[in-house]
């Protein structure tokens, strides 16, 4: 019994390495060529050979166009597949999923689509490229505008992901009162990447005031606490790190936040834990 079901596990994965478009034919093919041995037992047994010849042709040629559409997807760069393989440097930063607002299934859609695709198989530049080809469409998007800078960033174009995200704060502070949730939500994600180039560069102070500024947008926000208080700690302001670290602790949504910490950020905020507890006794 636990053979077969393995045997049938084994032959699941299988098909779903194979192309869905590549699957259609080969079904159609199929019925076609069922219909056909059927039919062929109402000819004539002289011309039996004709149609057998015929039918043969037709799967051959069928085999051949499955095999042609499977090398061409194979071949091209853009194509992801069904199941996408999530890049390390995406496993250790937090990202969000907010739900598609109705301009964003009106306009560019499908291209974004891509393009997200793309970004999280670890494709950047081909991501890039079409993200570049929403804003041609809508110059507002910010979301395609935020990960053209997020995609720069994880390619290590750091100076280049850093004018990205100033020039699209430059961009919706004037609109910041009209942003919506999600809106919100990039112009605070542009202050929590600079300050991460900033700490990339040790630039902690100039790092700690984007933090500050993304507060603004989003007020009591458990990521910005988290990144104060590392930031604090790496910049050798100790009691600034307890500060915001108490703050955090008391946060609802700190160890969700947490989960996504790489492990040194992690071996941080514990160490915190620790000297907070000494202080106490």
């Amino acid at each position: 019994m636990r053979q077969s079901k393995q045997s049938s596990e084994r032959r699941s994965d299988i098909l779903g390495l194979i192309n869905p478009r590549t699957r259609v034919i080969a079904l159609f093919t199929l019925i076609v060529e069922a219909l056909f041995v059927v039919a062929s037992y109402s000819i004539p047994p002289d011309q039996r050979l004709v149609a057998l010849i015929i039918c043969a042709t037709l799967l051959l040629a069928a085999i051949v166009a499955c095999v042609w559409i499977e090398v061409q997807l194979t071949q091209r760069e853009d194509y992801i597949g069904d199941k996408l393989v999530v890049p390390e440097e995406l496993k250790q930063n937090i990202i969000w999923v907010d739900k598609a607002t109705e301009r964003d299934q009106v306009i560019g859609s499908d291209i974004y689509r891509t393009a997200s695709n793309l970004k999280f198989a670890g494709k950047y530049e081909l991501a890039i490229s079409h993200y570049k080809k929403v804003v041609e469409v809508a110059p507002t998007h910010w979301k395609a505008l935020y990960n053209i800078g997020s995609c720069l960033d994880y390619l290590g174009r750091c100076d280049e992901a850093e004018k990205a995200f100033k020039a699209l704060i430059k961009k919706m502070k004037p609109r910041e009162s009209e942003l919506d949730e999600s809106g919100r939500m990039v112009l605070f994600g542009c202050y929590i990447q600079l300050n991460k180039i900033s700490d990339l560069k040790k630039n902690y102070d100039e790092g700690q005031k984007y933090l500050l500024d993304s507060l603004k947008v989003k007020p009591d926000n458990a990521l910005a606490y988290i990144n104060l208080t590392i930031s604090a700690v790496k910049s050798g302001n100790r009691e600034e790190a307890l500060k915001w670290h108490q703050i955090l602790m008391k946060h609802p949504e700190q160890i969700q936040v947490m989960t996504f910490l790489s492990t040194e950020d992690r071996q941080i905020i514990e160490s915190l834990g620790g000297a907070k507890r000494e202080l106490v006794l």
